[in-house]
């Protein structure tokens, strides 16, 4: 599932919007490492990210843009819109650094729903 998330973001945005999220993507990232050192997952989390240093995860990923470019209607300012900054995991309660994360993450995308104007 991350795996597809990265090939999602890296696939659909502009890389001007790329570079803009990229902070929260950061963040998210650090938390969800964390998260899978307490549930023990943590070898799948880094197994994702070792997945595109491989040269055929970028092949797909330049595949992917290519074809995303010539079918697209939709400008980023109109999927960004429907961005959220809030963490919600419905398996376990919020804990307190999620709950602030909520807060610094949806000032975050405020911030960037006025900024993408592409």
């Amino acid at each position: 599932m991350e795996r597809n998330r990265y090939l999602v973001i890296l696939s659909l945005y502009r890389w001007r919007t790329f570079l803009l999220i990229w902070p929260a993507i950061l963040l998210t990232d650090f938390g969800m490492l964390i998260q899978s050192i307490v549930g023990g997952f943590w070898r799948q989390e880094i197994a994702v990210h070792v997945e595109f240093l491989k040269p055929s995860t970028w092949a797909i990923v330049v595949r992917r843009r290519r074809l995303v470019r010539n079918l697209r209607k939709c400008p980023d300012r109109e999927i960004i819109k429907r961005f959220t900054g809030r963490i919600d995991f419905q398996e376990i309660p919020l804990s307190m650094p999620v709950k602030v994360s909520n807060v610094v993450l949806d000032a975050y995308w405020q911030m960037i729903k006025k900024l993408v104007r592409w």
